[in-house]
């Protein structure tokens, strides 16, 4: 395979790019791409089209290889052997011990917040009247001490940023995309859940959605803290160890079992609410891994919970009476 166009550089790559590395790249080009037709820039077509043609050959491994070989130049590198014996850097750079260490602080960072919380509205003596104003408080309070010691795990260890490293980065496929994504998965899954005839039980959730103060503290919640917390521990953390050991399919998917199990104790350990997450886990898992994006995820996550909300407030005859 002989080409005059130098796919590495057409992508912004290293030789040693990891598949992750040369697909981001890909996404940022592609998004530029799209930047470029609006502006009407002049090549952009012709440009971009050198783009896909380097991304066909370097995202097939095959290819790559046969790439590889037919333009390997030893100049290109301190000597042959040195190109051999330094290997490419791996995506994700932590391991299971990491991972294993980052479940180890969720009981402790829980504890300290809810700790902190309750002696915050002791020590200001405030009367809380909404069920919501009694958990968000101490939830915020443990994403920040779950998330600040993930932060500093990347840090102190790795010397890696927290945001790249977990893959919060744009993507060619857009925000309205991927809202529109969020939406119709949110249809699908109440279509599933008619069909298994999911059970109308006096859940936890239900208990917390009892009043409508809680509602509205909740459903802002769900749109915006929660999707970015869960994607970023879930399909940013935990995933990409997964993928990286087991493949995507089965990284994917164990990591929506996971996920749905988190939230099993919320919908009264019902089966059918349990498969219904789960579910919901491997769509924002195939978005997390097709885009490159945790990003993507999050958003696709932060509008499949607006659309239950927005049903729940549709139902104004439903909705609790006492504010």
């Amino acid at each position: 395979m002989q080409s005059s166009q130098d796919y590495y550089e057409t992508l912004g790559v290293p030789r040693d790019a990891s598949a992750e590395e040369i697909r981001e790249s890909y996404n940022r080009l592609a998004q530029a791409h799209q930047a470029g037709l609006m502006h009407g820039e002049t090549g952009a077509e012709e440009h971009f089209r050198t783009v896909q043609d380097a991304y066909e050959v370097l995202s097939d491994t095959d290819r790559r290889e046969k790439y590889d070989r037919a333009t390997f130049r030893p100049q290109d590198v301190e000597s042959a052997s040195a190109l051999a014996t330094s290997p490419r850097e791996r995506y994700p750079f932590w391991g299971y011990v990491d991972v294993l260490a980052f479940i180890g602080l969720v009981l402790p960072c829980l504890f300290l917040a809810e700790l902190a919380a309750g002696a915050f509205q002791r020590v200001i003596r405030l009367r809380v009247h909404s069920i919501a104003m009694q958990v968000l408080p101490g939830q915020s309070l443990f994403y920040a001490l779950l998330f600040s010691a993930l932060y500093l795990l990347l840090k102190l260890r790795y010397d890696r940023p927290f945001w790249e490293s977990l893959r919060w980065v744009r993507t060619r496929i857009g925000v309205p995309r991927t809202i529109l994504y969020g939406f119709v998965l949110a249809f699908g899954i109440a279509l599933l859940g008619s069909a298994l005839h999911t059970p109308d039980l006096p859940t936890p959730m239900k208990q917390l959605l009892s009043d409508r103060s809680s509602i509205v503290l909740i459903a802002i919640f769900a749109i915006t803290v929660g999707p970015i917390c869960e994607e970023l521990a879930f399909r940013g953390f935990l995933q990409p160890v997964l993928v990286r050991s087991l493949g995507p399919i089965a990284g994917i998917l164990l990591t929506a079992v996971l996920f749905g199990l988190l939230h099993l104790p919320e919908y009264g350990r019902s089966w059918r609410h349990g498969l219904l997450i789960t579910v919901a886990g491997i769509a924002f898992g195939c978005m997390r891994h097709l885009s490159g994006s945790t990003r993507a995820a999050a958003i696709m996550h932060a509008a499949y919970n607006f659309i239950f909300f927005a049903t729940l407030f549709s139902q104004k005859g439903n909705l609790p009476t006492s504010w």
